[in-house]
């Protein structure tokens, strides 16, 4: 569903940019970045927040920062066992102590499944006499 959305907004983007034009005065500024105003520069970061905030509030949402965004996107895929290096790829963090202490969060939903997990492999250890066999 996200890839089909940016594939839309790409092909949206050439349109524009074709019909404003590259490399001419007034027409399209050539960034590289994905999300940008109707000439192609960068958005506002006050005008995002402020889209961000208003969406929040219509969708009846508490109000969080823009930027909580990417603890909920590692939160998320934690929880759905993506790999750690994969999340702090994704996040584009340097290290993955920031990625795994700062922005992903355990769900009780996570923490039911460890303690689930765990439960099973103790079961089953102890039913095989693998427990305590140091």
């Amino acid at each position: 569903m996200a890839i089909e959305a940016l594939e839309a907004h790409r092909g949206r983007q050439s349109v524009e940019r074709i019909q404003k034009g590259v490399g001419v005065p007034g027409g399209w500024a050539e960034t590289g970045l994905v999300f940008v105003n109707r000439s192609g520069a960068p958005l506002d970061g006050q005008r995002v927040s402020k889209w961000f905030h208003g969406h929040l509030e219509a969708a009846g949402l508490e109000d969080r920062t823009f930027h909580a965004l990417r603890h909920t996107c590692a939160s998320l895929l934690v929880e759905d066992d993506v790999q750690p290096k994969i999340i702090q790829a994704t996040l584009g963090h340097s290290s993955i102590q920031a990625t795994m202490e700062i922005y992903a969060h355990v769900s009780t939903e996570v923490q039911v499944r460890a303690a689930r997990a765990m439960d099973r492999l103790l079961t089953e250890g102890s039913e095989r006499g693998t427990m305590g066999s140091d």
